[in-house]
């Protein structure tokens, strides 16, 4: 006993094409657009977490210093958070900052006058505090490496996603 079937030519062909995009790497970018803006996505909700990467709370900020914000680190005018841009390359995605506090603020470092004996540091009660160096603890919002426990599958699912539209029905 046998049967045969006529095979959906219209659907096969298009199917066709959209995995040969994806081989010849032409169909790539659209891949690589959804991966940066998935990256964009984290790093946003790294504000919002007020961890790292790898979800580990972020040193809790001094609260002698600086202005009140309600206790979100970071966060008293997003101007770090929102200068976070993400973009597609020719092999993959990056995330970054212009900023121009960016590697303090994700890295650390100890901060000493250079011109003047103290630093004037703004006191959360008002007034200012005169100090001889300020120690910035580091709080990464983007992971170095490895993507992490918190990244990689957000960006596996990323790629899982665009190779189901990629197989799914033609448009």
């Amino acid at each position: 006993m046998s049967a045969s079937f006529d095979a959906p030519t219209d659907e096969l062909e298009a199917l066709a094409d959209r995995l040969e995009s994806v081989a010849d790497g032409s169909g790539l970018q659209d891949l690589f657009l959804a991966l940066a803006e998935e990256g964009r996505t984290l790093v946003i909700e790294r504000f919002e977490a007020q961890a790292d990467p790898e979800g580990v709370p972020w040193a809790p900020r001094n609260e002698m210093f600086g202005r009140r914000t309600g206790g979100q680190i970071m966060r008293d005018t997003h101007r770090f958070q929102n200068s976070f841009v993400a973009e597609p390359t020719s092999d993959g995605f990056r995330v970054g900052s212009n900023f121009i506090g960016a590697r303090v603020l994700t890295e650390g470092a100890t901060i000493t006058p250079k011109s003047a004996p103290r630093l004037k540091v703004p006191l959360a009660v008002g007034g200012f505090a005169f100090l001889k160096s300020a120690k910035i603890p580091g709080r990464r919002v983007i992971p170095v490496g490895e993507a992490g426990p918190i990244w990689g599958p957000r960006l596996i699912e990323a790629i899982e996603d665009y190779g189901a539209e990629v197989l799914g029905s033609p448009s």
